[in-house]
């Protein structure tokens, strides 16, 4: 099953185009605020729903 059906986000790019933002600040936000990634090995994963309530929770 691949991270996608699974409902997972796989890599910097993709977590970066779901939050409309670039790779730079995806990282920024993930070392410096706190964004909910979860990283195995080198590779970084995210769940939308995550995403969704912690992007709901910086902007207001």
């Amino acid at each position: 099953m691949t991270e996608q059906k699974m409902g997972w986000i796989s890599g910097w790019k993709m977590i970066a185009e779901y939050c409309d933002v670039t790779e730079a600040t995806v990282k920024r936000y993930a070392r410096e605020k706190d964004m909910p990634v979860r990283r195995l090995g080198n590779k970084v994963f995210a769940i939308p729903g995550d995403l969704d309530k912690w992007l709901r929770e910086k902007t207001c």
